[in-house]
């Protein structure tokens, strides 16, 4: 039997969607490093650096989440990176709102 309420769930499921959306960002910015035998290209380089940078930026956003404007600005950086891949609903700013809403509900408090 599951116990707790359905805002318990929605809570541990948005905590999961977080997570994996950082985990995401981290295997690409892993996937993207250059190799360390001095063949690297500039290119590469330069790709490393700007995934790096932008898994950076996300655990910051991630971890600076207080309100619900600051969960949009952390949903909105992670909808730019995967702007490409993304389904164009999330081009939408409704659905950005909804799971900005979510990450936030999820990082408050219990009442």
């Amino acid at each position: 039997m599951v116990s707790g309420t359905l805002a318990e769930v929605y809570r541990y499921d948005a905590v999961g969607l977080s997570l994996g959306l950082l985990l995401i960002c981290s295997q690409l910015c892993l996937a993207q490093q250059p190799s360390t035998n001095g063949e690297a290209t500039v290119p590469a380089v330069l790709t490393y650096e700007q995934h790096k940078q932008a898994a950076i930026r996300l655990n910051d956003l991630a971890g600076r989440i207080h309100s619900e404007s600051d969960a949009s600005a952390f949903v909105s950086e992670i909808a730019g990176l995967f702007a490409k891949s993304l389904p164009p609903a999330w081009a939408s700013g409704r659905i950005r709102q909804r799971v900005a809403r979510a990450e936030y509900e999820q990082r408050r408090p219990a009442r």
